[in-house]
């Protein structure tokens, strides 16, 4: 199965978006507002008929469930993995940025409290599972992961 799993709608995470014709996962939340740029210009909104809308938590298929995390935007999604191997990942995406980020109170996000709330249910989830947090944007943690064509 080829679909895709949006974390939300910035355009650094959904730029491209219009070359893909599978569907599109995506928090219901993000839908229910037009993709947000910086800058001048929208380029495109969300593609007609890709886009099927998440609410809550949910499993995907095996090994994969999205875990709804509100706060750097209303629907952003995270992503559980459980690898073949075993290992547990968690793609944190924009929940959390850097790992400074929940000391430094999360101000880029549009919700901190909620932003908040997401990064403790994260730090649980790996705590109870052993899963590594890969975060969105850590410069530290880039040069120790794996690049394509490479795996985890």
């Amino acid at each position: 199965m080829t679909l895709c799993v949006l974390s939300h709608g910035h355009i650094d995470h959904m730029g491209g978006l219009p070359a893909l014709s599978c569907p599109i996962w995506v928090g219901a939340a993000e839908l229910a507002a037009p993709p947000i740029y910086w800058g001048k210009g929208a380029p495109f909104g969300w593609p007609a008929g890709q886009c099927h809308p998440v609410q809550g938590d949910m499993g995907l298929c095996e090994g994969l469930r999205l875990i709804a995390t509100p706060g750097h935007t209303p629907g952003h999604l995270s992503a559980h993995l459980t690898l073949p191997d075993g290992r547990q990942v968690i793609l944190a995406a924009d929940a959390i940025n850097r790992i400074s980020e929940p000391d430094e109170g999360f101000g880029d996000a549009m919700d901190p409290v909620a932003a908040m709330d997401s990064f403790r249910r994260l730090d649980r989830l790996a705590a109870a599972t052993g899963a590594v947090i890969l975060y969105g944007h850590e410069p530290s943690q880039w040069s120790g992961l794996p690049k394509a064509p490479q795996p985890y």
